[in-house]
């Protein structure tokens, strides 16, 4: 492989890119494609080496010394240069490849499985005898007279109209246009759905941009009146409120109801959790508790509100990760194995049961939620939990 001043500058720029975590899938294919076609190219080898060792990974990972795997697995030469040369190409190969893995690993953020704040030891084999595919973009739209689409199949363009306002699919999200809405439109009750497994992205009649996680739902009006934008929602959902002065923005979620006029907040009340957490990233958002005397809380940016059987209260957190299943991630933080697997259940569609007593092990970390099941239990298994799979249903088993 010739390595010119060309290629040079944008393996150090990809590396770049994945050592502070803004590696984007077309980047990190380019990257594995160097390494894969370099074979034993010295100054491609060099080139590489040199950026590895000016870059310092953002995350800390496990306590695994990653640096000198990289660089023993692309030192190491085979055992004997007295090898035939197919033996010889195939070790080579294999020492590239192994190199792409550890970048795969780090650029994925796959390794930072913790288990009660160690690494775990390898557990037992597990037995899965199928594997089940990751979510994906999809919805049901229910119509104020009842008419039903299905997103999922639904081709982009115009699905209907409704007392002046349009609403159309346009590349995996629903958006609504109000042109000059009358005020039936705004008794005109709409609901957007996902199942598990679907998640899918809304922009209201007043330019709201709306993230629906797995197993949940919103119901809106088809356009908004002058004084108030209200919405009703279940299970999980991610808002962009536009500003609109003089037209709060309410949304109601089971005992809570959250009032903003623009801002960016999280809301997760699933009705098999513990509590309703609301996130602020920006703008400020106040949580008006139905029951517990009404009690109320304003919220400041990087503050969460958790409203529980025991009443309301806030606490500070990193708001970036209760928002990172948009952005494609699992991000888990001192979370127990039922806390995991409520949301493997959500975005697998999958049935999880417990055979005996549900281990107490604690993880943190990122994972893609592009991956199959499969690759989520590979690292389930290094943290000690014993499962087994089958269909669509994931047994957990005592330590």
């Amino acid at each position: 492989m010739e390595l010119n001043p060309i290629d040079q500058e944008r393996i150090g720029y990809l590396l770049k890119q994945y050592a502070a975590g803004n590696c984007a899938r077309p980047e990190l294919d380019e990257l594995m494609s160097f390494i894969r076609n370099a074979g034993k190219d010295e100054p491609f080898h060099q080139a590489l080496s040199d950026e590895w060792k000016a870059i310092t990974i953002r995350t800390p990972l496990l306590p695994v010394a990653w640096e000198q795997m990289f660089d023993e697995i692309i030192t190491t030469e085979p055992a004997s240069e007295q090898l035939p040369d197919m033996k010889r190409r195939a070790v080579n190969i294999f020492r590239w490849t192994a190199a792409a893995a550890v970048l795969l690993l780090l650029a994925t953020g796959a390794m930072l499985w913790i288990r009660n704040g160690e690494l775990a030891a390898p557990a037992k084999t597990p037995v899965a005898v199928n594997d089940v595919a990751p979510g994906h973009e999809g919805a049901i739209l229910t119509l104020a007279n009842g008419s039903v689409v299905i997103l999922d199949t639904a081709a982009n363009g115009n699905i209907a109209t409704q007392a002046n306002v349009n609403v159309s699919k346009q590349n995996g999200q629903l958006v609504y246009h109000d042109n000059a809405a009358t005020s039936a439109a705004e008794t005109m009750m709409n609901t957007l759905a996902t199942p598990r497994g679907r998640q899918y992205q809304l922009v209201l009649p007043d330019g709201t941009r709306a993230w629906l996680n797995a197993a949940s739902s919103i119901q809106y009006p088809a356009a908004f009146s002058a004084k108030e934008r209200r919405v009703a929602i279940t299970g999980e959902v991610y808002f962009e409120v536009a500003a609109k002065a003089g037209s709060p923005f309410v949304v109601n979620a089971a005992q809570q109801e959250l009032t903003v006029l623009g801002t960016h907040f999280n809301i997760n009340a699933y009705n098999n959790e513990n509590a309703i957490r609301t996130t602020l990233l920006q703008g400020s958002v106040r949580i008006q508790s139905q029951d517990h005397n009404g009690n109320s809380l304003l919220l400041a940016p990087g503050q969460q509100s958790v409203l529980n059987a025991t009443g309301l209260k806030m606490i500070d957190v990193e708001a970036e990760q209760f928002v990172a299943w948009t952005k494609g991630q699992f991000w888990f933080h001192h979370a127990s194995v039922k806390e995991v697997m409520q949301q493997l259940e959500r975005w697998y569609n999958i049935e999880v049961v417990y055979q005996g007593t549900i281990p107490a092990h604690d993880f943190g970390g990122k994972l893609e939620r592009s991956l199959p099941l499969s690759g989520i239990l590979q690292f389930l298994e290094k943290s000690g939990i014993h499962y087994k799979l089958q269909e669509r249903t994931l047994t957990i088993m005592p330590d």
